[in-house]
């Protein structure tokens, strides 16, 4: 794992000072302490009421309780568990961070710059450099930003976007296996969000994509939702965490215990869109929809994937009914795709 000096490192070192220096280090530490997390907590209000802007504000909350475990008012907005902050903390004052978690945090040092024009040009240098955002993180900074900024992001990642095109062209995947009842143990729909409702009631969606024919997930011996319930909340956590492969084998189990609980099929169809296999993803996001029609969360899903195979005009259908819903991203999204489109 990457090894490297954080700010946390830097106070631990303060506070390790001896002898004559030992008390000017502990002042100096506790200095630090509250404003590396005022400044944090801070950063983190700017963003936890503005669209698509939550869960950024999360991280923000989640690394102003690593200098300050008492900060009451960042613990009360942020789902880390104590010990989930615990493993943060040892992490920052080990310096070791994976990769991912590094770029995570870079996205997060672009969005706490205060002159547009800087950000600009943070984010234009970020998605030219090695640690450019993943597929699900650049969505939700593009549903933040204003237009000039998304422009500035567009124009970064075109020859990445095309890359990733190319090879989505030259190795079209087969239908998702159907998933075993036994297998052993996506971006979750964004924290900020949850407008959608699952009825539950099974009914056919209006909408019928190119996927709709997909085979359907062979049903388990016995149906059990309450279980596929609590599996499918494990999926989605260890998603959240970037474990992906893990996430993908609760999910699978979840449909083993109930092939139609709709956060598990859209688990999936996230857990695809963050690899890239959009298609797959249109597959498994049409199975959520279908069995939660009117949940908006999987109505963005699904446009989102759609919009990532260039079927465009899919995807306005699939915005359209989640703004339709009530969903807090169906406006802006379609305001991303006339962009693209050119309108």
């Amino acid at each position: 794992m990457p090894k490297g000096v954080t700010a946390y490192r830097k106070v631990l070192e303060l506070e390790a000072l001896e002898g004559a220096a030992d008390e000017l280090g502990q002042v100096e530490a506790s200095d630090l302490r509250g404003e590396f997390s005022g400044t944090l907590t801070l950063l983190g209000d700017r963003y936890f009421e503005r669209e698509g802007g939550r869960a950024f504000a999360a991280d923000y909350y989640a690394a102003a309780l690593i200098f300050e475990p008492d900060n009451e008012h960042a613990r009360d907005r942020t789902t880390l568990t104590p010990g989930e902050i615990g493993q943060l903390r040892n992490k920052a004052a080990a310096g070791e961070f994976s990769a991912s978690e590094l770029a995570a945090a870079a996205s997060l040092s672009v969005l706490a710059v205060e002159d547009e024009q800087e950000r600009r040009e943070q984010l234009v240098a970020l998605y030219a450099g090695d640690q450019a955002p993943s597929l699900s993180t650049s969505t939700r900074l593009e549903a933040l930003l204003g237009g000039d900024e998304v422009e500035a992001i567009e124009r970064a990642s075109a020859p990445r976007r095309a890359a990733s095109r190319r090879r989505a062209g030259a190795s079209a995947e087969p239908p998702p296996p159907d998933p075993p009842g036994d297998a052993p143990l996506l971006v979750e729909a964004d924290p900020e969000s949850d407008p959608g409702t699952e009825s539950g009631d099974g009914q056919p969606s209006d909408t019928e994509g190119p996927d709709a024919k997909a085979e359907p997930i062979s049903a388990p011996t016995l149906r059990d939702p309450g279980k596929a319930a609590d599996v499918a909340a494990k999926g989605r956590s260890a998603f959240r965490k970037g474990r992906f492969s893990e996430a993908e084998a609760l999910f699978h189990r979840a449909l083993g215990h109930d092939r139609r609980n709709s956060k598990a099929l859209a688990g999936l169809a996230r857990v695809a869109y963050e690899r890239g296999s959009y298609h797959k993803a249109v597959q498994y996001a049409t199975k959520a929809m279908r069995a939660s029609p009117r949940n908006g969360d999987h109505r963005i899903l699904l446009g989102d994937a759609y919009f990532k195979t260039l079927d465009y005009p899919a995807a306005r259908r699939e915005y359209q009914k989640a703004q339709s819903l009530g969903h807090a991203y169906g406006q802006s999204r379609l305001k991303q795709l006339d962009r693209r489109v050119g309108k």
